[in-house]
């Protein structure tokens, strides 16, 4: 599925002279902050990107939809590739008092805005974790690479939109360790985009997602992203369904059940949003 943002990003905009000219004005619109329903967002001057899209009204329209209906109060929230913060501040908003939210979110930069739209958000008096580390399925300190064009495109591996040169260590923990450490034991909604790597995170959120009946996902499903991170597409659904999951695509407002011509429509940037959802 190709979202309005991507489709003009990737293909109205590939030539570098027009992306170019077009980034320029979209940073100079882009306001400190925008109201996602309820939710206070930050948005980062410097990314004409995700900040862009969510100047112009233009960002995951259908997912967010389908995530405010999902999310209730009291729920346990775990927002893997936080960014500025809009998930994390729409679950703040949704899950009230008695909720929990934990967000994790490696890119230092991001991750100041990120801070930035809790704050904004502290009267629903959540409790927000916020992890400075990026999900996987082992501990060690690497490199994040950084696109210097996309704030949310930021990769643990390299690739031509993310560069040796735009890199900075970061360490890598498990989503299973993370919630241990905060005491927290069942997860109602994982929430994650980690550019390609979703395997790995969720091979570490392993134990938290088979303590976890009933237990939504909503994840990226981008098959070439997980390519470049060194793992084949169809092992990460084999993964979910060994997880119990049933898997689903978010198409328009309904869940379909995923089908097997996906390998035929999702080449290249294209991707779909992935439902999973635990046997209760």
């Amino acid at each position: 599925m190709t979202t309005l943002a991507e489709f003009i990003y990737t293909r109205l905009l590939r030539p570098a002279p027009v992306r170019r000219v077009t980034n320029a004005i979209l940073l100079s619109v882009i306001p400190n902050t925008v109201r996602v329903g309820r939710a206070i967002v930050h948005l980062n001057p410097s990314d004409p990107v995700i900040s862009g899209a969510l100047a112009l009204r233009v960002f995951e329209r259908r997912e967010l939809a389908f995530f405010t209906r999902s999310c209730r109060e009291g729920m346990t929230v775990v927002d893997v590739g936080a960014n500025v913060g809009l998930y994390t501040a729409l679950a703040m908003r949704l899950t009230g008092a008695d909720g929990t939210v934990v967000a994790i979110e490696p890119h230092t930069e991001s991750r100041r805005f990120l801070e930035m739209t809790i704050k904004a958000n502290a009267g629903t008096r959540t409790q927000v974790h916020v992890s400075d580390c990026a999900a996987s399925d082992h501990e060690e300190t690497r490199l994040l690479f950084v696109n210097p064009q996309n704030k949310a495109d930021n990769r643990l591996y390299r690739s031509e939109a993310t560069p040796y040169a735009q890199s900075a260590p970061v360490q890598l923990r498990t989503i299973d360790a993370i919630l241990v450490d905060l005491g927290i034991h069942t997860i109602d909604i994982l929430k994650i985009d980690a550019q390609g790597s979703e395997f790995s995170a969720i091979t570490g959120a392993a134990n938290s997602i088979r303590n976890s009946p009933g237990m939504m996902l909503l994840s990226e499903f981008w098959p070439d992203g997980i390519r470049q991170a060194g793992r084949a597409p169809e092992r990460y659904l084999e993964l979910l369904r060994d997880l119990g999951l049933t898997l689903f695509e978010l198409k328009r407002t309904r869940l379909l059940p995923l089908s097997s011509d996906w390998p035929s429509r999702l080449i290249g940037s294209r991707y779909l949003n992935l439902i999973g959802i635990a046997k209760t």
